[in-house]
């Protein structure tokens, strides 16, 4: 899209100039006519007697437009390039006035605006965490290290694409204002280079800024929480060796994605992240991550030194094995375990002996819900392998059973109990609607075919599995007579000959397994 100016030249034709070529925006075109004549009067100075309507966008677009133009400074007006003589000077009563420091107060008028609050503090952040030093040391120059602080803080004020961050938000940003013109000058490529390089350096980098907040903030760091995202890519990715078909948790498992597994300290401070095959289950990425923590831990001064800290970890990560790896390593570990295993704990729950209210749970002066709570100790059994000497001095493995002992923490919530008992009760009602409707379709003779029947409720089924587990769907057919009648004309006063014909209809019927369905409820809010 360009923007363009209207004029005649010397022999009277209409010609067109380009102002300003604006890419590939996604400016309204119901808004065009709008926002070029508010660019127009500010290009041209016209005063705005009858002050325009513009919408909630328009003012945006007119500053970025106008500061774009003012910025590349190539464009004259084209009545005053054609115009032979020298436009006349203002006289002196044009620009009387009060005047505040030099300013004429009635000629004050609004040009074009920039967000600066956001911008100005990522940038401090960017300062005080040493980032220029830091890349400097490593051989960036003062361009790259200009444009990594752009990159940084586009991530934190509004995240865009290498191609939109050079041609929409750099220019109509505060950067050119905080670090020069010089940063607009180059191309989108300067950016994917400036990430390569910026990921050849990454342990340097994580290093350096765990060091600097901990120093900062004066941290003491005991806690290290580890989980794992995904993200995924439109195209193909041909040349992406990590890139993978997996199961993605954005739905969009047609598309290529890797997996990142992240740690983070108790006060939300990354630690170290690395970058996994797009098809790597969770729990097979706990063991690079453990030799990354130990590389962490002896590396940086701010970790407690004396005891290893505690690595917080999720169910679909704490699996037998990885917890055998985490005990075998020293590290002590907290589970947030899936709820499916509480059915095995259903008689521990049962008893409220042994449940202690947890105190001091308050939230803006306010007592929160109260939650109790009951540890339990457990013996597990490892598998161990221990080499044998034997009387022919021949070595052979065995494996030994090793018990250790961890601590399981129950927790009772009446609060977290009625929020689960709305959520099923208002799953079942919406199974038990979709079923009464389409019981009403087969009664009403609309649906007959009994493959499509079967079809329609695996899909209520899947669609509502909260509740479809308590209850059990049965299709079956019921024999009815039907009426048919039949006239005789060999005899003209003969009555009409009655006969009756079967034909099966289909019947749905359901029935709740009251005593699975109670078991459920029993551990709600468990």
């Amino acid at each position: 899209m360009q923007l363009l100016e209207s004029y005649r030249n010397a022999e009277g034709k209409p010609c067109n100039q380009v102002v300003v070529s604006l890419g590939n925006t996604t400016m309204p075109e119901e808004r065009w006519s709008v926002i070029s004549k508010s660019v127009e009067r500010h290009l041209y100075g016209y005063q705005e007697l009858i002050p325009m309507e513009l919408a909630a966008g328009d003012r945006q677009w007119i500053d970025s437009i106008v500061k774009r133009v003012q910025r590349e400074g190539r464009w004259s007006p084209a009545a005053r390039r054609s115009r032979k003589d020298k436009p006349q000077k203002k006289s002196k009563s044009a620009t009387s006035g009060e005047t505040i420091d030099g300013v004429l107060v009635n000629e004050i008028s609004h040009t074009h605006t920039t967000s600066l609050g956001p911008t100005l503090l990522g940038v401090r952040v960017w300062e005080n965490l040493r980032m220029p030093d830091l890349l400097s040391s490593l051989g960036f120059n003062k361009k790259q290290c200009d444009s990594a602080a752009a990159t940084v803080v586009n991530r934190l004020v509004d995240p865009v694409t290498e191609n939109f961050l050079q041609e929409n938000w750099l220019p109509n940003s505060a950067m050119p204002d905080l670090f020069g013109e010089d940063i607009l000058k180059g191309t989108k490529n300067r950016f994917y280079r400036l990430s390569d390089k910026l990921l050849d350096n990454q342990a340097a980098i994580e290093r350096h800024l765990r060091e600097a907040q901990a120093s900062h903030f004066n941290l003491t760091r005991t806690l290290v929480l580890y989980d794992l995202t995904n993200t995924h890519f439109e195209g193909e990715c041909k040349s992406n060796r990590k890139a993978k078909h997996g199961k993605n948790k954005q739905k969009r498992n047609d598309c290529c994605q890797v997996v990142v597994g992240m740690m983070l300290d108790e006060f939300g401070f990354e630690l170290g992240h690395k970058t996994f095959e797009g098809n790597l289950n969770d729990s097979k990425s706990l063991i690079e991550m453990v030799e990354l923590l130990d590389k962490i831990s002896s590396e940086d001064e701010h970790l407690a030194s004396s005891v290893k800290p505690l690595i917080i970890i999720d169910a679909g990560v704490a699996t037998k094995g990885n917890l055998q790896l985490l005990h075998a390593e020293g590290y002590n570990y907290l589970v947030n375990d899936s709820r499916r295993k509480r059915s095995a704990y259903r008689n521990d729950f049962n008893e409220d002996s042994g449940f202690v209210k947890v105190p001091d749970r308050f939230k803006n002066g306010r007592e929160k819900p109260p939650v109790k709570v009951k540890i339990i100790e457990e013996t597990v059994t490892e598998k161990k392998g221990v080499e044998e000497q034997h009387p022919d001095r021949s070595a052979t493995m065995h494996e030994h059973e090793l018990p250790r002992k961890e601590h399981l923490v129950l927790c009772k919530s009446d609060a977290r109990r009625n929020k689960e008992l709305a959520i099923v009760s208002n799953a079942e009602k919406r199974f038990l609607q979709q079923l009464n409707e389409l019981s009403e379709r087969i009664d009403k003779g609309r649906l007959k075919d009994t493959a499509k029947i079967e079809r329609a409720i695996g899909r209520i089924r899947a669609k509502h599995t909260r509740a479809a587990c308590f209850y059990q769907v049965t299709l079956s057919t019921k024999k009815t007579k039907k009426q048919s009648s039949e006239s005789v004309k060999t005899k003209p006063k003969s009555k009409k000959k009655i006969s009756a014909s079967a034909t099966a209809n289909p019947v749905l019927k359901w029935q709740r397994d009251d005593q699975r369905y109670n078991d459920s409820h029993d551990l709600l809010g468990c």
